[in-house]
């Protein structure tokens, strides 16, 4: 448990949990005591944070996948609700990289969407947060 945070009884989920930034973030949110919910492509990596976690006392899952797929984030979503019956909290660490302009980039239903994985992850819990106000996906660069 950290000492600046206690998520006790909060589930999150985290993409891109393979390594670097989304693993520590994950890792952190474990220790603080929230159940966490990793997503990545690599296994090996995420086996070892989700021991990392539940050998520390906590709760921790783990997702194989791309969220490059479509439905990916909601199978992650769904699977986090219907096992601890809410979601607190959603990182949207996983990257892309684009072979095109960022500017030039569309979703699978052909929208322009420069952020696909933030599109993504609004999507599979818009519905949740909704009575906590507007949802709006938020991206950095």
């Amino acid at each position: 448990m950290t000492d600046k945070w206690d998520l006790s009884g909060r589930t999150t989920v985290v993409t891109g949990a393979s390594s670097g930034i989304g693993r520590g973030i994950a890792e952190h949110l474990g220790a603080a005591g929230a159940h966490v919910f990793q997503s990545g492509r690599t296994e090996s990596a995420m086996r070892q944070s989700v021991a990392k976690i539940i050998d520390g006392g906590g709760q921790a899952e783990l997702r194989i996948g791309d969220v490059r797929e479509p439905g990916e984030v909601q199978a992650l979503v769904d699977r986090a609700v219907a096992q601890t019956g809410r979601l607190d909290i959603m990182v949207n660490n996983a990257g892309l990289s684009h072979p095109e302009s960022i500017m030039d980039a569309r979703s699978s239903t052909g929208r322009p969407c420069s952020t696909p994985t933030s599109w993504r992850c609004w999507r599979a819990v818009r519905h949740r947060f909704a009575r906590c106000g507007p949802a709006v996906p938020r991206a950095t660069w």
